[in-house]
C-alpha cells in the first residue's frame, strides 16, 4: 500500500514539472510571436503605405515605347475638315509575311460502344 502511494505521489510530482513546463514553453511560444508580430509591423512601417507606389520609380532598360514612338511617319493625316479633331498619325507599313494557313483538323467523332448492335441493322439495310 506503501508503495502505491510512493507511486502516485511520483506521478503527481512528475505531472506538476511536465504541467509548468508547458506553460513555459507557451509563454515563450507567445512572447515570440509577438516579437515577430511587431518586427513585420516595424517593416510594413519602413517600407511605407501599402496600396501606393514607390515616388522614385526607374525607367525600364528594355522599354520598347520610344521604338514604338518611332514606327510612325512624319505626315500627319486629316480625316475631316475640323479644327478641333485631333491629327492622327498614320504607322508605317511593314512588308507583310505570307500566313501560313494550317489546314483544322478533323472533328472528333467518338467510336461506337457496341459496335456489334448496328451489325443487325447493317445487314438488313445491305439485304433487305
Amino acid at each position: 500500500m506503501k508503495s502505491q502511494q510512493l507511486t502516485n505521489a511520483f506521478v503527481k510530482e512528475t505531472f506538476m514539472d511536465l504541467k509548468t513546463q508547458l506553460k513555459t514553453v507557451a509563454k515563450n511560444h507567445q512572447a515570440s510571436i509577438q516579437n515577430l508580430e511587431t518586427k513585420f509591423d516595424r517593416l510594413a512601417d519602413k517600407l511605407g503605405p501599402s496600396g501606393s507606389l514607390p515616388s522614385n520609380t526607374q525607367p525600364n532598360p528594355r522599354d520598347n515605347s520610344t521604338d514604338q514612338q518611332n514606327n510612325f511617319e512624319t505626315p500627319i493625316n486629316f480625316d475631316s475638315d475640323d479644327e478641333d479633331d485631333e491629327p492622327t498619325r498614320q504607322p508605317k507599313t511593314q512588308p507583310s509575311k505570307p500566313v501560313k494557313e494550317t489546314p483544322l483538323p478533323k472533328p472528333y467523332k467518338p467510336k461506337i460502344p457496341y459496335p456489334q448492335r448496328l451489325r443487325k441493322q447493317k445487314i438488313e439495310a445491305q439485304y433487305g
